[in-house]
């Protein structure tokens, strides 16, 4: 061990030069393979040793120093072949290409323009399918709610009951048939009430609640004789049903006597006469389906709910039907829940209810449909029936299965918009607002359905009933935008742009394949001996700089270039340039900065360690080492165990050589402490104790290659002597410049990076020396700024220092 760390020594401390034994084997730790010491090759550096680069560019940068070595070795002997036959062989295998890349491109863009065209086509079809159902959907509807506006009508005039006095028997049964008919959630009949027969209308019903839950029991009956007959279970409520049921949401529990007129405000449930209430009034009576008498609604003035009011006001003024805002209930009574539950049971307890779908608090809007005292020109509005257009229920069973990604956005005159989209036979709530993909309205595909206008285009004889009132748009008006998305253009992407394509760029493969196999078994030859040269330049192009690597090729001879085309660095060469065929490969650089640093602690640290913990730790720290070093433009010189040696201003001259080592310096320190905190829980305590003493030169610096058994590139002078002083006199975790080195950093404007040290450092052969601890004020790093006051060369210079190691 002593005779190779003496080897080791030997290396970076020339003969004259005696620091302590214990310093110089910490230059010097030397890790062992065997029984023979392993000088660190350059072959295991992360990056090239050719001119280093000013900054470090990620898009520029090659791989590796043998990635990059080869190239360029490969690129510097093609030129070398023949020029017309290579133009030759480029010119027909371009053709050849192009040829290639025109015929798929064509290929593709026709496959592809003709899947576009069945896209269109698509959803031209599609979109009148959707339109056509959803207005059916709407004619429905509005024809199911007006044959129950007739029964009450007919009813009145038969019986001569007087309105708002009417109540229509067996209305589970007629209720039921028009709302199934019209596939509407539920319908309530709403009598118009003013101040004026107010107190006649809470006493009628007082006298006629009773056949409000006899009629509930008989649609319940019903209801489960229906479900036997077709082998089902009535279902129990479940969700907000069930939790209206259990609650009874607007009774607090106990079932409200009929008779008062009132509106779940949250003060008044409608158990005392509620003096507040203005007219006119709509209040519940008859409804479909019918609720348990645990929730009643009887006369729950509807006209009270925002969404509601201005339909109602709209339709009592011009007789016409009316739809109304939309709404979402969630919200709709303060932040309460009750209308939401309330709205779950109606779709519950109707012909959905063997459905698994509950209110998922999506949007719906009112229809009001008036009722009439008479069939007569002279007709008055005497109530009106409360329907829902619920949307996600509307909008679905329009497509067929498979058929999916029709996005409909709902949109009304007061300006509120709502996204859903169509998969099937299913409608999806997309959310508030425009959610279409607006990629399509560049090509103009778009449809949409004006509810109120084809109401009016198809209002014919042949469809419409004598009883019928127009949908009146003044107040609000509905359409509905209909657009295509990714996904249902997807289903006309047949995929064949691709697969023809391809087939064809396989067939000119072949052809470029033969073509080249062809063309490889003619240069063969030629490309066996260029491989191997460049394999040969790239292990040299990776141990040296570029000038150097120039020197050693051509110092060959072009013999050997020439006659074998060929580059051996062999021991028989070696042995011919050491007989004086060659000059020394040697360079003086004048200005210079060299680098030392060393582990301090690292011997006892390894001595407990295993060889694979010793190597996990160096191998992860000089990596990063080097990448700093890329990105400073630092070159890197060599490691010798725990030692990393480097140099800015050569090969290529560098005016801001000190300042770039500097930075680089500042990197490595807390790179080690980064790593070593990183790696102490895998490589033990004592880890992070490890510590990096810098030193650092100024001067001038011969560089050069010592021709011979693996020769390497190495450096020499007193700059390199007192750099290894500057280090091994250093302390850890600090940064040891000399006078010159600082005297360049004062040139470059960083007087405040230095902090001189209090006692001056005695290194052997140089005698007493003022050196500087280096803080290094970088933008890549957080530096606390300070204040000190220090001489240097005789002139006062004022540095900031707060917070320095």
């Amino acid at each position: 061990m002593q005779a190779q760390n003496s080897m080791a020594q030997d290396m970076l401390f020339p003969e004259g030069t005696t620091d302590p034994p214990e310093q110089q084997e910490q230059h010097a730790t030397v890790i062992m393979y065997g029984n023979d010491p392993a000088t660190i090759s350059a072959s295991t550096r992360d990056f090239s040793v050719g001119s280093a680069p000013s900054e470090y560019d990620p898009e520029t940068a090659p791989a590796s120093a043998k990635q990059r070595a080869a190239k360029e070795e490969r690129n510097r002997l093609g030129k070398r072949e023949t020029t017309a036959i290579l133009c030759l062989r480029i010119v027909v295998l371009s053709l050849l290409i192009v040829l290639a890349a025109s015929t798929s491109a064509s290929i593709y863009f026709w496959v592809q323009a003709s899947d576009f065209e069945a896209f269109v086509s698509g959803f031209d079809f599609y979109s009148k399918l959707v339109q056509e159902r959803f207005n059916n959907a709407i004619e429905r509807k509005l024809s199911a709610v007006d044959s129950l506006s007739v029964i009450y009508t007919s009813h009145a005039l038969q019986t001569g009951d007087r309105f708002p006095f009417v109540t229509v028997p067996d209305f589970e049964y007629k209720g039921s048939n028009a709302r199934i008919t019209g596939d509407t959630v539920m319908t309530f009949y709403l009598p118009y009430i003013t101040n004026e027969t107010r107190v006649a209308w809470e006493e009628y019903t007082q006298d006629n609640g009773s056949y409000l839950v006899q009629s509930w029991r008989e649609e319940q009956r019903q209801k489960r004789i229906q479900d036997a007959k077709y082998g089902l279970e009535t279902p129990e409520l479940t969700g907000f049903g069930q939790e209206a049921l259990d609650s009874g949401v607007l009774s607090d529990g106990e079932r409200r006597p009929p008779g008062h007129i009132w509106f779940a405000d949250g003060n008044n449930s409608g158990m005392e006469r509620d003096e507040t209430l203005e007219a006119p009034y709509f209040p519940v009576w008859q409804m479909t389906p019918l609720l348990p008498p645990e929730v009643d609604l009887v006369n729950l003035d509807m006209s009270k709910y925002e969404f509601l009011s201005g339909a109602l006001s709209n339709t009592l003024a011009t007789g016409e039907a009316s739809l109304d805002i939309v709404t979402d209930l969630v919200t709709s009574a303060e932040g309460e829940d009750s209308d939401a539950a309330v709205f779950d049971l109606l779709i519950q307890s109707g012909q959905y209810r063997h459905q698994t779908e509950h209110y998922e608090g999506d949007p719906l809007s009112s229809l009001i449909y008036p009722v009439f005292d008479n069939f007569g020109r002279n007709k008055a509005v005497v109530g009106v029936f409360f329907s829902t257009l619920y949307w996600r229920f509307l909008l679905s069973d329009i497509l067929p299965e498979g058929i999916v990604g029709m996005v409909c956005v709902l949109e009304n005159s007061f300006g509120q918009l709502y996204s859903y989209v169509i998969n099937g036979d299913e409608a999806v709530f997309l959310g508030q607002g425009d959610l279409h993909d607006g990629l399509y309205d560049d090509i103009g595909m778009e449809v949409t359905i004006d509810i109120a206008k084809h109401l009016e285009r198809a209002s014919q004889p042949e469809t419409r009933t004598f009883t019928s009132v127009d949908l009146n748009d003044d107040y609000l008006n509905y359409k509905l935008h209909v657009y295509p998305s990714e996904a249902f253009e997807a289903i006309y992407s047949t995929g064949e742009a691709q697969t023809d394509a391809v087939g064809v760029g396989v067939i000119f493969a072949v052809v470029i394949a033969i073509f080249v196999v062809y063309d490889c078994c003619v240069q063969r030859r030629q490309r066996i001996v260029m491989d191997r040269a460049v394999k040969a330049t790239a292990v040299v192009s990776s141990l040296y700089p570029e000038t150097v690597r120039e020197q050693i090729i051509n110092d060959g001879g072009n013999d050997v270039v020439n006659k074998s085309r060929q580059i051996a660095f062999t021991r028989k060469a070696v042995e011919k340039r050491n007989g004086g065929c060659a000059p020394p490969i040697a360079t003086k650089h004048p200005n210079c900065t060299v680098y030392f640093a060393d582990l301090a602690g690292f011997t006892k640290w390894s001595s407990s360690r295993e060889p694979e913990q010793v190597f996990q730790l160096l191998e992860a720290l000089f990596k990063e080492f080097d990448a700093a070093a890329l990105r400073r433009g630092v070159f890197k010189v060599e490691t010798i165990g725990d030692c990393y040696m480097a140099v800015t201003g050569l090969p290529m001259e560098q005016e801001d050589h000190a300042i770039r080592m500097a930075k680089f310096a500042n990197d490595c320190q807390h790179k080690l402490e980064q790593i070593t905190a990183e790696l102490t829980a895998t490589l033990g305590e004592g880890t992070d104790d490890l510590a990096l003493r810098t030193g650092m030169h100024s001067g001038e610096v011969t560089a050069g290659v010592l021709r011979g058994e693996k020769g390497r590139f190495q450096l020499f002078g007193d700059t390199v002597n007192t750099a290894s002083r500057m280090e091994s006199n250093g302390i850890p975790r600090k940064i040891q410049v000399s006078q010159t080195t600082a005297d360049a950093l004062i040139l470059e404007g960083k007087e405040s990076w230095l902090i001189p040290r209090k006692e001056k450092v005695v290194a052997k052969g140089k005698g007493e020396m003022q050196t500087y601890f280096l803080h290094v004020k970088d933008k890549s790093q957080s530096a606390s700024n300070s204040s000190a006051t220090m001489s240097l060369n005789g002139s006062k210079l004022e540095l900031s220092h707060r917070g320095l190691h």
